[in-house]
This record gives C-alpha cells, structure tokens and sequence, in this order.
C-alpha cells in the first residue's frame, strides 16, 4: 500500500507510526489549526496539510471525473456528445480533449456518468460505455483503435476481453408482455429470457486491437484477471472453471462444474481468497467455494435470498438478514459480525459504512472485528486502491478534511475547502472532489 507523506518536516524513510517528535508537535499544531477554523467558521487564505492546484470546469450538472494514473478525467456531456478531457492535476493544466457520439444503433443515449477509463500497459488507456470501447494513449489523445463492446483489461492492462453472446431465437424480452422472471442483458443492450446458449470469448492485444485467441463456452460466462497469478485469468462457464493463459488461451487448469449454471460469481483478489459461485432458486441460495489453485470445492454455504440491504466488498461475507458475518476464507464459517451496514476490505482492517448514509462508521480488524479506529463524527468517506482513506466532515460553510495514514489509530488533519462537498475520489497523491461548476482538486504537500 502507497503511503502519503503530509509532512514537510519529517524524513520520508521514517515508518509513520515512529514520527519524531518534531512531527508529533507538527501534527498537534495542524490539528489545533483545524479545530480552530472549525470553530471560526471562516476560511483563512490557506490549507493546512495540502494545497489547492485548481478547478477543472464541467458544464453539465450529470458530469463526471475519474483519477486514474496520475491524471484527471472530467466527462462533459452535451445534446448528443460526451466531451472527455484529460488533465495535469498539479499544476492544474488541461492536456488534450476528445469528444464521443452519444448516440448509437446499440446504445441509444449514453450520458457522460455512462461512460469510464481504465487503465492499460504502456501508457494507454480504455474510454468506454456500455456498447464501446476506445483505446487512446493517455498522454496525447490519440486513439490506437476501437471496438463495440465493452473491453476488460487483464494481464497487467495488455491483454483486453471481449464477449460474444449468443442467445436462443424468441428469447428476447418483450416489454409490452412484461413477462415475469428474470432478465439477461446482452453485450449489446437487448434484454433476454434466457442466458446465452454460447459464449465466445475473445482476447485481443490492447495496443493494436489484435485478436490474439478466441475459445467458445457453453452458456453465461464470466472471466477475471488472475490477480495473484500474473498473466493469467480465471473463467466461470455454465459447465467449467478454467484458469488460461491471458497471451494464448492455453489451459493452464480446469475443473468441470455440476449444473445448473452459477447465478453469481464472485471472485477473490489474494492468495487466500476462492471464487465463489452462487447458486439461486425459488427455496433459497448456495454459495460454493473453489480453491484457485487446485479448482476443488473448498466448502459450501446455504445463504436466504431476502435478507437485509447490508453488503459488502473486498472480502468475503455474508448477509444473515440482520447483519453482515464476515467469513474465513479457507473454511466459510464465521469470524465477527456486524449490524445492519457495509464494509469494505483493505488488507487486515475493515471499513464499516453506514449503508442508509454512507457514513464512515469505524476502521475494524479483519480477523477479530475490533474497533481500531472509531470515524464516527466524519461526513464521507473516500478511498482508491492502494490508498490511504480521506475522511470529509461537513462544518457550517466549511469542509473539513482528515486522512487515515497506515497503522495509525487516529485521524490526520489533511485541510478544508470553503465549499461543502461529499463526492470526492483520492489516490497517493491528490485529492479530487466535485462542487458545482466542476472538480476542485488539491495536492499532498510534500
């Protein structure tokens, strides 16, 4: 996990949780200002642990941004155009602009929070929507190629994924019947009765658009990036579960699946962590486990279909329908459990949300479920991959801001801004939140 330095004084080698005292008495001192401008209720001319770079504007009131590799991408949507712009964020500077036809036979409208980047190898990344896809070099614009459909980067962002479904004739949706059951959206938009009957799917050289292979599946299929295996993916088909080589398609393993075909998959992103296949029915659900690396099924779980809108992500768990029960990996049984809520996995601790709110309610052990740091108090909460979580506390006019530094069982006082907000995303080196007019960014002094 990327650690964020916010202290000018101290030397970055040093571990966060034996600072100096010059720090501690730096971190007293921010913390009194904080409090102070609280309490005021007036901004002064500067921040405290960081500084604004800029504003990048949008027009639209359904507008979006994303930071993704170091960059800034506003999505500015008009009649029938999204108008996507990449920016500098310190200093703030606008780079290069590419504007997308909202319209399409597939897709009909897409608004400009429809649309997403991703990142890939080399410098590249992926624009896309729901029924398109676009690969551009991040640093100039300049798109490589494009495809219909939705791509997933995989292997390190050089191997793309696409599906090719197939479904039974008669099985499309009519909405005028509105027949009852449930639904099956295509790579295309078109909803159906039924699942594929065969999926094709495809991997394609993200540089060139190349297809690289192409291997057919017996009905639904959804595919992973390998995660703790490098270059590899992992495939769930209605009749197997394959691990393949992400360049060549070849079979690296696979394990035959009883029928019926899974309703759900969830895949894990460690070591310890299985696939887990659910299965739905009119009488309940079961979750099976599979290991990743010998495809076995590890164990089993009989789960209710209604339960409590608790949930969770970046871990395993389970709805009892009065509250979350986090699970262990290797066995299914339970650990901890919480009320009615959310929880979002980073490494060994665990965020607990306030589902109803999304109010950050506490910083929890992965293992035991105890308290580590208490965030009640606190507004918003907002976290990337890899990245220390900023905590946001709406205070009159004011937004104060904190961040929750690896190890620490406190909160750090980053800033404010003069504007209330409660959107925002954060990386390992700026802050990006949306206000009316577009997105104010700041900086971690450093």
């Amino acid at each position: 996990m990327a650690l964020i330095e916010l202290d000018l004084y101290a030397p970055p080698e040093l571990p966060p949780e034996r600072a100096r005292p010059r720090r501690q008495r730096f971190v007293r001192l921010a913390a009194l200002l904080v409090v102070v401008l609280a309490l005021a209720g007036a901004a002064p001319s500067r921040s405290v642990l960081w500084r604004r770079t800029g504003l990048a504007p949008i027009a639209a009131p359904d507008g979006a941004y994303q930071l993704v590799g170091d960059r800034l991408y506003t999505f500015d949507s008009g009649a029938d155009r999204v108008v996507v712009t990449a920016w500098s964020p310190d200093p703030l500077r606008r780079l290069w602009s590419y504007t997308a036809a909202t319209k399409s036979d597939n897709d009909g409208m897409t608004p400009s929070f429809g649309w997403a980047v991703q990142a890939a190898a080399d410098g590249d990344i992926v624009l896309q929507s729901f029924a398109r896809s676009i690969v551009m070099d991040a640093r100039t614009g300049l798109v490589r190629w494009t495809s219909s459909g939705p791509l997933m980067p995989v292997a390190g962002g050089r191997v793309g994924l696409m599906y090719d479904q197939e479904f039974r004739p008669g099985t499309e949706y009519d909405q005028a019947i509105g027949a009852a059951g449930p639904l099956y959206s295509s790579t295309s938009g078109v909803f159906h009765t039924e699942p594929p009957a065969q999926t094709i799917l495809h991997a394609l050289d993200m540089r060139t658009g190349r297809q690289l292979w192409q291997t057919p599946f017996a009905g639904a299929v959804i595919a992973a990036d390998g995660h703790s295996e490098p270059g590899a993916i992992v495939v769930v088909a209605a009749d197997r579960l394959s691990v393949l080589a992400a360049g060549t398609g070849a079979v690296l393993r696979e394990g035959r699946l009883p029928g019926p075909a899974p309703t759900d998959v969830t895949f894990g992103d460690g070591d310890d962590h299985p696939v887990l296949l659910r299965y739905s029915s009119r009488r309940g659900a079961t979750v099976i486990a599979y290991s990743m690396h010998t495809l076995e099924p590890l164990w089993r779980r009989a789960e209710p279909i209604a339960g409590s809108p608790s949930f969770c992500a970046g871990m395993l768990c389970d709805d009892d329908g009065t509250g979350v029960v986090v699970l262990d990996p290797a066995t299914g049984l339970p650990r901890w459990r919480i009320g009615p809520g959310a929880l979002f996995g980073r490494d060994r601790t665990m965020i607990e949300v306030d589902d109803r709110e999304n109010r950050p309610l506490a910083v929890r052990d992965a293992a035991t479920g105890a308290v580590r740091v208490d965030l009640h108090g606190w507004t918003w909460i907002a976290y990337g991959d890899d990245t220390p979580p900023v905590l946001g506390r709406i205070d009159g006019a004011l937004t104060l801001f904190g961040v929750l530094l690896p190890g620490r069982r406190t909160i750090q006082p980053l800033g404010y801004s003069p504007t209330p907000v409660t959107n925002c995303e954060s990386d390992d080196r700026y802050v990006a939140c949306r206000i009316y007019g577009g997105v104010e960014v700041w900086a971690y002094l450093s």
